[in-house]
């Protein structure tokens, strides 16, 4: 069957993400699908379907990778350095991963560690 990730409206675009990159993901569960969309979801993985949609935006490589240097404590001039960009581009990536995840990076991590402790 494989892993079927439940997403959030901020999550998203990460989960677009995952899903795009892991084959081991098979689906995702969006916040606002109903319960009986979420259960046909699970009803055709469980027979064997495979399902290859997606709905809304998905970070870009280069968003997943900013982003997490940002959520692992790197300030915007410290990406810039390691990854050799101008820190323009890094605040232009920044500006464009929040817009996708509809919140500040900062304020979307503080919540999700609240939620996980």
């Amino acid at each position: 069957m494989g892993i079927v990730l439940v997403s959030d409206r901020n999550m998203q675009s990460l989960a677009n993400y995952w899903r795009k990159h892991n084959p081991a993901i098979s689906a995702i569960i969006y916040n606002d699908d109903g319960l009986d969309v979420a259960n046909e979801k699970i009803r055709q993985l469980f027979i064997g379907r495979y399902l290859s949609f997606t709905r809304g935006n998905t970070l870009t490589q280069m968003e997943f990778t900013i982003m997490g240097h940002m959520v692992s404590g790197y300030n915007p001039y410290q990406i810039a350095e390691t990854l050799n960009m101008d820190i323009r581009s890094i605040y232009a990536y920044k500006q464009r991963i929040e817009k996708r995840m509809g919140g500040k990076i900062n304020e979307l991590f503080i919540r999700s560690n609240s939620v996980q402790h």
